[in-house]
């Protein structure tokens, strides 16, 4: 079952006013934060406060729940379907609601990582953030977060550590600081689904707020580039006529080129190519060309811009 946005948002605003005293942090993920029109379950993730408790003569002792906090959540459950709240992860059902909360609880040193990777979309989180911190040698293990390849082994498709004295990430004081660690440009979180389209007004938004990996102000590139003018060079290019295709066709595959284009300089080259594929089964035939356009016109910008 799901709910319209605005009633999602709603609720989940709620949550965080009940849980928000009891957290160091707190934020609304997964599709609510993404704006999707329809919800199907509640994502939150946060970091309780916890007490110390049974210190000895140094000051030491373990740290557990705070009290509050474990009140306020079993203030607003129905039933647990999952987990516990001293672990990383429940599902709850909520008092008076027919919503499922899915409530994430990293550790502090994650934090910033697993809002990201909760915010989603699936797609976003695996080809986009995992490639990212893949391609500086790092691996996800479980509730260790990142670690460093080296230090793991690969067994059953899932990365266990070995050497836990090894090399940390850093803590990530934001959403944007991790970004830039794994060498990817921030985009707002509703500009996360990979099978969105991005149309023209989002496209112009995108690169005035946000720098691309060239470094360039986003202005000045956009400037630079008029999107009729180079979709219809890319017609031309994969030998392709306007007359040829429906008016449906033509505005999909507009829609997929803006969007190709919107994610390899926000982005990456891989995944403009990766977002291109909305147009593949118009162009199946072509998709080769399609790909070596690409890579030649990225090459292309790039060589004008320095």
């Amino acid at each position: 079952m799901s709910v319209i946005l605005a009633n999602a948002q709603h609720i989940a605003n709620r949550i965080v006013q009940i849980l928000g005293p009891h957290c160091d942090l707190i934020h609304i993920a997964g599709s609510i934060r993404r704006k999707q029109a329809q919800v199907k379950d509640i994502e939150i993730v946060c970091l309780p406060k916890r007490d110390s408790q049974n210190e000895d003569l140094f000051g030491a002792g373990e740290e557990v729940l705070s009290p509050g906090f474990v009140n306020a959540l079993a203030g607003i459950t129905r039933l647990v379907v999952k987990g516990r709240p001293q672990g990383r992860y429940m599902e709850i059902v909520l008092q008076n609601c027919s919503l499922v909360l899915d409530l994430f609880l990293p550790t502090k040193n994650d934090y910033c990582r697993q809002l990201a990777i909760r915010t989603g979309s699936a797609d976003f989180s695996q080809k986009v953030l995992a490639h990212g911190w893949r391609r500086h040698g790092w691996v996800g293990c479980g509730e260790l977060g990142l670690r460093k390849e080296t230090d793991c082994i690969n067994k059953d498709d899932k990365w266990k550590c070995v050497k836990l004295d090894g090399e940390l990430p850093p803590v990530w004081k934001s959403e944007e600081e991790f970004f830039d660690w794994i060498g990817v440009n921030w985009i707002p979180p509703e500009l996360r689904d990979l099978k969105t389209t991005i149309d023209q007004k989002q496209l112009t938004t995108v690169f005035n707020s946000h720098k691309p990996a060239t470094g360039e102000s986003g202005r000045s590139i956009m400037d630079k580039f008029d999107i009729d003018y180079q979709f219809d060079f890319y017609l031309q290019k994969v030998k392709l006529r306007k007359e040829d295709m429906s008016p449906t066709q033509l505005v999909e595959t507009k829609q997929a080129f803006i969007a190709g284009i919107s994610s390899m300089l926000v982005m990456n080259t891989e995944i403009g190519l990766m977002q291109f594929e909305k147009s593949k089964p118009i162009i199946e035939k072509l998709w080769g060309q399609c790909m070596s356009f690409w890579n030649e016109k990225l090459q292309d910008m790039q060589g004008r811009q320095n």
